[in-house]
């Protein structure tokens, strides 16, 4: 499921996380991952929409990470998609219900 335009045309509430930084040391072991799913999780149990994020351009793998593992996608109000160019992205996806 992705998260569109035409979803956020109507009031939602939405959960917003500015950047998960993680220590190389503990990158790859599934820890990211598991915090994405509690951001989901409690957006779901709070009965909020979807879930945000942002992360640095210059941070390939985050976004690799992101839009593969999390299923999220490039949002409509992204510099990307707006046309400024901002060294940061906004991702988002709608909650999913199995994050309970």
């Amino acid at each position: 499921m992705q998260l569109t335009t035409e979803e956020l045309l109507v009031p939602v509430a939405v959960i917003c996380v500015y950047e998960v930084q993680l220590e190389e040391c503990v990158q790859g072991k599934e820890l990211g991952k598991f915090l994405t799913q509690l951001v989901e999780c409690i957006a779901y149990r709070n009965g909020m929409s979807a879930v945000t994020l942002t992360f640095q351009k210059v941070r390939v793998l985050a976004k690799d990470f992101y839009m593969s593992k999390s299923r999220c996608v490039i949002s409509f109000n992204s510099p990307l998609q707006t046309g400024f160019d901002k060294s940061y992205e906004i991702l988002g996806k709608v909650a999913d219900r199995e994050a309970k």
